[in-house]
């Protein structure tokens, strides 16, 4: 006489079988995954310096971290945006941040 010893067990015990219903999820599978934010507290002061060096290097950058601060628009500084910063700048997608300047 054999015993089902699988009787004793909670079913979560055992692995689920590998079949459609219960497959992974395929909702997820082609969705970007943004990245809301980045951490370095120990390169800090390497990678601000870093950042800035880049800012200095393109006049686009520049002008943007002047405009963004500004609590009206100044339309000779936004005239010489190109695009597509100009247009991004108008739907406000560029912000800025402890000095860095972030698209949306």
């Amino acid at each position: 006489m054999e015993i089902d010893r699988r009787k004793n067990f909670r079913s979560s015990e055992w692995a689920p079988e590998s079949d459609t219903p219960n497959s992974g999820d395929t909702d997820s599978e082609g969705k970007e995954t943004h990245i809301l934010g980045i951490s370095s507290p120990e390169l800090h002061n390497e990678f601000f310096n870093a950042v800035m060096k880049t800012y200095v290097k393109h006049k686009q950058c520049g002008i943007l971290l002047q405009l963004l601060p500004q609590k009206y628009r100044i339309p000779e500084m936004e005239s010489q945006l190109e695009e597509p910063r100009l247009r991004d700048y108008k739907d406000n997608k560029f912000f800025l941040i402890d000095g860095l300047l972030y698209h949306r």
